[in-house]
Parts: structure tokens; C-alpha cells; sequence
């Protein structure tokens, strides 16, 4: 499934995005989060809202999008680490995937 994710997701997906998603769950106390990249920002940075708070926010495409939890749409991967939804707002729209840590490749992403 790692592969389905475009290239440039998959370079932005670093450790430290793990490490802010995990201090998010202990935050927010909830295992259903989106985490959002601004990359449109002078110095891109993370934030992270409980899934449902972002729905509330959203119409339309990204709205449908975030319906169900991202563990639920990973599933599939049968792996027992964390998920999320992964929000990278760029110049030319924004990009929204269900990430795993199992996709984490080690060492890789423009954050490290």
C-alpha cells in the first residue's frame, strides 16, 4: 500500500511526522487525527486537529474524504502502528492521504 502513495507524500512522511502525530494522540487523547503539512507557509510546519473537528471544517470532496478514520481505510495493512489522515496544503491545492507508520521509510523526507 506504501507504494499507492504518491512519491512526493512519501518523501514528506519523515519521523518527525510520526513523532508530532504520537505527541498529538497523547494531546488530543484520541487515536483519530489529521495532521496537516503547510508547505505554502515560509517555514512549512505541522498542526493536528481531531479528525471530526477538521470534518467540521470541510465541505465537499475533503469532507467525504475524512469520513471514516484513517485506521479504518489501512486496515488492510493489518499493522498494529499508528494512523492518520496526512494533509499536505501546497501551491496547487492540497493533497489528503491515510498514512500507517508502517510507510515511514527510514532516513527518508525533506523534514529530517
Amino acid at each position: 500500500m506504501a507504494d499507492a502513495l504518491p512519491t512526493a507524500i512519501q518523501d514528506l512522511l519523515t519521523t518527525q511526522v510520526f513523532e508530532f502525530a504520537s505527541a498529538a494522540r497523547r494531546h488530543f487523547d484520541t487515536d483519530d487525527l489529521v495532521v496537516i503539512l503547510d508547505m505554502t507557509a515560509e517555514s512549512p510546519g505541522l498542526d493536528a486537529q481531531p479528525r471530526v473537528k477538521v470534518m467540521g471544517m470541510q465541505d465537499g470532496p475533503l469532507r467525504d474524504k475524512l469520513s471514516k478514520p484513517a485506521s479504518e481505510v489501512v486496515r488492510a495493512m493489518r499493522s498494529p502502528l499508528q494512523s492518520f489522515w496526512f494533509i499536505v496544503l501546497q501551491g496547487e491545492g492540497a493533497t489528503c492521504v491515510a498514512v500507517n507508520a508502517s510507510m515511514l521509510a527510514p532516513g527518508s523526507g525533506a523534514l529530517n
